[in-house]
C-alpha cells in the first residue's frame, strides 16, 4: 500500500471518528538539505513536554492502556500549569 493511500486513510478515519481535521505537512520533493516544514514544531514541542514526566520516558507500563494514562495525566497536568499561572 503507497503512502499516500495510507495517509488519506488516517486523514479520513480520523474526521470519521473524532471529528479532527489532520494536516499532513510533507517535505518538497526538489528540496534538498535541511528545509523548515510549516508548523512541524508544535508536534516536537508537545513530545517534548510530555518526555518531562519520567513515566513516559522508558517503557514501564506492560499494558498499552496504562501508558495512555499516564500520557493524559501528563497532559493534564501540563495544561493545568498553564491555567494557573
Amino acid at each position: 500500500m503507497g503512502r499516500r493511500r495510507v495517509a488519506g486513510r488516517f486523514v479520513r478515519d480520523t474526521r470519521k471518528t473524532w471529528d479532527l481535521a489532520v494536516a499532513i505537512v510533507k517535505r518538497p520533493d526538489q528540496a534538498k538539505g535541511f528545509v523548515l516544514l510549516h508548523r512541524r514544531w508544535v508536534v516536537f514541542r508537545c513530545f517534548a513536554w510530555l518526555t518531562k514526566f519520567r513515566h513516559l520516558l522508558r517503557d514501564y507500563e506492560t499494558l498499552p492502556a496504562t501508558h495512555e494514562a499516564m500520557t493524559w495525566t501528563a497532559a493534564t497536568w501540563q495544561l493545568s500549569n498553564r491555567l494557573t499561572r
